[in-house]
């Protein structure tokens, strides 16, 4: 019994064991410094009665049966979510919670008789990964600017093509291409932080696999010009398309 409080005293999550009538029956020092609490005031406590309140992504107030550990005992199946809760002391700083919680069944009984609930502080993660959209978002709406005045440029002299020789019109046309490529790229950058933030949804449809072949090959063709080398693409016999 030492050797296993020695164990979960030194782990670096929370963790906590709360039995089905929503008792505390353990609390180690991280869940102590993550949630706020002490130990010697929830265990033998029933969690209802913790200073601990959850808030969803809006702020609203969240119910304490919403929590994963009521819901992985309540279900009888695992949980894995990350809560905004506040921390207990002067400050009621809020903070970010990713909380596993695994029921407990013993042998020949089907509905758990505790949970043992892990808690990790991901405040800072979060904190970075916002930073990191925010940084994606206004790269690529600065990108869009000077790539839709570069496409705009070319397309103009691209419409004089008469009067341009031939590989005048084969370098234009190339740098089209290629400022068309580096827009769709900044629209995919856009598209996955849409994605990430859940405002879009993946659309999956069936394309052309030769296409795709020739439109990856064109944008490396300049690459393979300046080092001497030529590339081909033969088309297969019959039509190709892939689910993507």
């Amino acid at each position: 019994e030492a050797r296993h409080e020695a164990v979960v005293s030194v782990l670096g999550e929370g963790i906590a064991i709360i039995t089905r009538d929503g008792v505390v029956e353990l609390a180690n020092a991280s869940a102590e410094r993550i949630l706020g609490i002490r130990a010697a005031d929830v265990v033998g406590r029933r969690v209802l009665d913790w200073p601990w309140r959850m808030f969803d992504e809006d702020g609203g107030e969240l119910p304490r049966e919403a929590h994963p550990v009521f819901v992985a005992l309540h279900t009888g199946r695992a949980q894995d979510d990350t809560v905004l809760g506040v921390r207990r002391g002067d400050t009621g700083q809020r903070i970010w919670v990713a909380v596993n919680a695994h029921p407990l069944v013993r042998p020949g009984e089907t509905r758990p008789h505790a949970a043992v609930a892990s808690f990790r502080d991901v405040t800072e993660r979060r904190r970075v990964e916002r930073l990191k959209d925010q940084l994606i978002a206004t790269v690529s709406h600065e990108l869009r600017t000077p790539l839709t005045a570069i496409r705009g440029a070319l397309d103009l002299v691209l419409a004089d093509g008469a009067a341009r020789a031939e590989r005048e019109r084969m370098l234009l046309g190339m740098a089209a291409r290629n400022a068309e490529r580096l827009n769709r790229l900044v629209n995919d950058l856009l598209d996955v932080e849409r994605i990430e933030s859940g405002a879009e949804m993946l659309r999956q449809a069936a394309c052309d696999a030769g296409a795709l072949v020739a439109a990856a090959v064109d944008g490396v063709r300049p690459v393979a010009e300046q080092a001497g080398r030529r590339l081909r693409v033969e088309s297969a016999p019959a039509p190709a398309q892939v689910w993507a």
